[in-house]
Protein backbone atom coordinates (compact mmCIF):
# COMPACT_ATOMS: atom_id res chain seq x y z
CA UNK A 1 0.00 0.00 0.00
CA UNK A 2 1.30 3.35 -0.74
CA UNK A 3 0.68 7.04 -1.19
CA UNK A 4 1.22 8.78 -4.29
CA UNK A 5 2.24 12.61 -4.51
CA UNK A 6 1.68 14.87 -7.90
CA UNK A 7 4.70 17.13 -7.87
CA UNK A 8 5.82 19.59 -10.35
CA UNK A 9 9.63 19.93 -9.93
CA UNK A 10 12.44 17.17 -10.07
CA UNK A 11 13.81 17.97 -6.56
CA UNK A 12 10.31 17.35 -5.38
CA UNK A 13 9.86 13.99 -7.10
CA UNK A 14 13.14 12.86 -5.52
CA UNK A 15 13.60 14.35 -2.46
CA UNK A 16 9.79 14.22 -0.72
CA UNK A 17 8.89 10.91 -0.51
CA UNK A 18 11.59 10.10 1.19
CA UNK A 19 11.75 13.50 3.59
CA UNK A 20 7.87 12.45 4.47
CA UNK A 21 8.91 8.78 4.95
CA UNK A 22 11.08 9.55 7.75
CA UNK A 23 8.35 11.82 9.76
CA UNK A 24 5.96 8.96 9.08
CA UNK A 25 8.03 6.07 10.04
CA UNK A 26 9.02 7.47 13.48
CA UNK A 27 5.07 7.18 14.12
CA UNK A 28 2.97 4.53 12.26
CA UNK A 29 4.21 0.98 13.43
CA UNK A 30 2.72 -0.39 9.87
CA UNK A 31 4.81 1.15 7.55
CA UNK A 32 3.03 2.62 4.26
CA UNK A 33 5.04 3.41 1.01
CA UNK A 34 5.23 6.64 -0.59
CA UNK A 35 5.61 7.50 -4.37
CA UNK A 36 6.44 11.12 -6.65
CA UNK A 37 5.24 11.63 -9.79
CA UNK A 38 6.36 14.25 -11.57
CA UNK A 39 3.22 16.27 -13.70
CA UNK A 40 3.10 18.68 -16.45
CA UNK A 41 0.40 21.11 -15.25
CA UNK A 42 -2.66 20.93 -13.02
CA UNK A 43 -5.69 21.32 -15.49
CA UNK A 44 -4.75 17.83 -16.81
CA UNK A 45 -2.18 15.98 -16.24
CA UNK A 46 -2.85 16.14 -12.01
CA UNK A 47 -6.24 15.47 -12.64
CA UNK A 48 -6.15 12.43 -15.03
CA UNK A 49 -3.25 10.99 -13.30
CA UNK A 50 -4.67 11.40 -10.02
CA UNK A 51 -8.18 9.50 -10.98
CA UNK A 52 -6.22 7.21 -12.41
CA UNK A 53 -4.42 6.28 -9.35
CA UNK A 54 -7.54 6.27 -7.07
CA UNK A 55 -9.00 3.69 -9.35
CA UNK A 56 -6.32 1.33 -8.00
CA UNK A 57 -6.28 -1.59 -5.55
CA UNK A 58 -2.34 -0.45 -4.22
CA UNK A 59 -3.14 3.58 -3.61
CA UNK A 60 -4.78 4.86 -0.62
CA UNK A 61 -4.63 8.54 -1.09
CA UNK A 62 -3.05 10.65 -3.94
CA UNK A 63 -1.31 14.33 -2.38
CA UNK A 64 -1.02 17.23 -4.94
CA UNK A 65 2.15 19.53 -4.23
CA UNK A 66 2.18 22.52 -6.28
CA UNK A 67 4.54 25.55 -5.58
CA UNK A 68 2.24 28.27 -4.82
CA UNK A 69 4.42 30.92 -6.55
CA UNK A 70 4.17 28.94 -9.90
CA UNK A 71 0.75 28.39 -9.59
CA UNK A 72 -0.46 29.39 -12.90
CA UNK A 73 -3.91 27.53 -13.75
CA UNK A 74 -5.81 29.61 -11.02
CA UNK A 75 -5.91 33.53 -10.66
CA UNK A 76 -5.39 35.13 -7.59
CA UNK A 77 -8.10 37.94 -8.64
CA UNK A 78 -6.68 40.27 -5.49
CA UNK A 79 -6.38 37.40 -2.87
CA UNK A 80 -4.43 37.25 -0.24
CA UNK A 81 -2.10 34.27 0.27
CA UNK A 82 -4.37 32.58 2.82
CA UNK A 83 -7.63 33.21 0.80
CA UNK A 84 -5.46 32.26 -2.65
CA UNK A 85 -4.81 28.79 -0.89
CA UNK A 86 -7.97 27.86 0.59
CA UNK A 87 -9.64 28.75 -3.35
CA UNK A 88 -7.01 26.72 -5.12
CA UNK A 89 -7.05 24.06 -2.76
CA UNK A 90 -10.98 23.76 -2.89
CA UNK A 91 -10.81 24.32 -6.69
CA UNK A 92 -8.17 21.45 -7.85
CA UNK A 93 -9.85 19.23 -4.94
CA UNK A 94 -13.50 19.64 -6.66
CA UNK A 95 -12.25 19.18 -10.15
CA UNK A 96 -10.40 15.62 -8.87
CA UNK A 97 -14.00 14.99 -6.92
CA UNK A 98 -12.59 11.90 -4.95
CA UNK A 99 -12.73 12.09 -0.98
CA UNK A 100 -9.08 10.18 -1.11
CA UNK A 101 -7.10 13.18 -3.03
CA UNK A 102 -5.86 16.34 -1.07
CA UNK A 103 -4.48 18.84 -2.94
CA UNK A 104 -1.81 21.27 -0.98
CA UNK A 105 0.75 23.95 -2.36
CA UNK A 106 4.55 24.42 -0.55
CA UNK A 107 4.13 28.32 0.24
CA UNK A 108 5.90 29.79 -1.60
CA UNK A 109 7.89 27.20 -2.57
CA UNK A 110 9.23 23.70 -1.19
CA UNK A 111 12.55 25.59 -0.55
CA UNK A 112 10.72 27.37 2.11
CA UNK A 113 11.00 24.40 4.29
CA UNK A 114 14.80 23.90 3.88
CA UNK A 115 14.78 27.66 5.56
CA UNK A 116 13.57 26.40 8.66
CA UNK A 117 16.74 25.08 9.80
CA UNK A 118 19.45 27.53 8.20
CA UNK A 119 22.10 24.95 9.94
CA UNK A 120 21.61 22.18 6.87
CA UNK A 121 23.24 25.12 4.66
CA UNK A 122 26.95 25.43 3.90
CA UNK A 123 28.63 27.32 6.62
CA UNK A 124 29.28 30.56 4.49
CA UNK A 125 25.29 31.26 3.95
CA UNK A 126 24.08 30.11 6.93
CA UNK A 127 24.23 33.81 8.65
CA UNK A 128 22.98 35.52 6.01
CA UNK A 129 19.44 32.97 5.82
CA UNK A 130 19.15 34.10 9.76
CA UNK A 131 19.61 37.54 8.91
CA UNK A 132 17.10 37.08 6.14
CA UNK A 133 14.77 35.54 8.45
CA UNK A 134 14.59 37.76 11.10
CA UNK A 135 12.71 40.41 8.65
CA UNK A 136 9.88 37.37 7.67
CA UNK A 137 7.22 35.99 9.96
CA UNK A 138 8.76 32.72 9.36
CA UNK A 139 10.26 30.69 6.39
CA UNK A 140 7.18 30.26 4.42
CA UNK A 141 6.76 33.90 4.59
CA UNK A 142 9.39 34.21 1.90
CA UNK A 143 7.25 35.72 -0.38
CA UNK A 144 6.06 35.66 -3.90
CA UNK A 145 8.58 39.41 -4.53
CA UNK A 146 11.62 36.79 -3.93
CA UNK A 147 10.42 33.30 -3.32
CA UNK A 148 13.18 30.98 -1.51
CA UNK A 149 14.69 29.46 -4.39
CA UNK A 150 15.24 33.20 -5.56
CA UNK A 151 16.39 34.09 -2.19
CA UNK A 152 18.67 31.18 -2.03
CA UNK A 153 20.30 31.79 -5.57
CA UNK A 154 21.32 35.38 -4.37
CA UNK A 155 22.94 34.12 -1.04
CA UNK A 156 25.02 31.85 -3.26
CA UNK A 157 26.10 33.74 -5.57
CA UNK A 158 27.33 36.47 -3.01
CA UNK A 159 28.50 33.87 -0.37
CA UNK A 160 29.55 30.87 -2.58
CA UNK A 161 30.00 32.83 -6.14
CA UNK A 162 27.75 30.64 -7.81
CA UNK A 163 24.17 29.32 -8.32
CA UNK A 164 21.98 27.81 -6.14
CA UNK A 165 20.83 24.38 -8.00
CA UNK A 166 17.38 23.40 -7.30
CA UNK A 167 17.89 19.59 -7.88
CA UNK A 168 21.53 19.12 -6.97
CA UNK A 169 21.51 21.39 -3.91
CA UNK A 170 17.79 20.44 -2.70
CA UNK A 171 18.15 17.24 -2.92
CA UNK A 172 21.20 17.23 -0.69
CA UNK A 173 19.66 19.87 1.75
CA UNK A 174 16.32 17.41 2.14
CA UNK A 175 18.45 14.37 2.99
CA UNK A 176 19.67 16.77 6.26
CA UNK A 177 16.55 18.00 7.09
CA UNK A 178 14.91 17.03 9.76
CA UNK A 179 11.24 16.86 9.36
CA UNK A 180 10.45 17.69 13.08
CA UNK A 181 12.15 21.11 12.68
CA UNK A 182 10.45 21.96 9.70
CA UNK A 183 7.24 20.98 10.88
CA UNK A 184 7.45 23.28 13.84
CA UNK A 185 8.30 25.84 11.75
CA UNK A 186 6.12 25.75 8.42
CA UNK A 187 1.92 25.72 9.15
CA UNK A 188 1.69 24.64 5.47
CA UNK A 189 3.83 22.13 5.70
CA UNK A 190 2.73 21.08 8.83
CA UNK A 191 -0.66 20.67 7.29
CA UNK A 192 0.80 18.06 4.63
CA UNK A 193 2.36 16.42 7.09
CA UNK A 194 -0.61 16.09 9.47
CA UNK A 195 -2.76 14.51 6.31
CA UNK A 196 -0.15 11.84 5.75
CA UNK A 197 -0.08 10.65 9.52
CA UNK A 198 -4.01 11.07 9.76
CA UNK A 199 -4.71 9.43 6.56
CA UNK A 200 -1.74 6.40 7.49
CA UNK A 201 -3.23 5.83 10.61
CA UNK A 202 -7.01 5.33 9.04
CA UNK A 203 -5.57 2.88 7.06
CA UNK A 204 -3.84 1.07 9.62
CA UNK A 205 -6.92 1.10 12.12
CA UNK A 206 -9.01 -0.67 9.03
CA UNK A 207 -6.51 -3.27 8.17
Amino acid sequence: MKIMLLVEGATEKKALPGFFKRWLDKKLSNKIGIDAVKIDNIKIDLINRASNYLKGHEVIAVIGIVDIYELKEIKRDGKDREEYYLYAKQEIEKRVGHEMFFQFFAVHETEAWLLSDPNIFPRQVQEAIRQELVKKNGPESVNFDTPPAKLLDRLYRKELNRKYNKITDGNNLFTKLAPDTAYSKCPYLKQILDKLNDICEKHNDLT
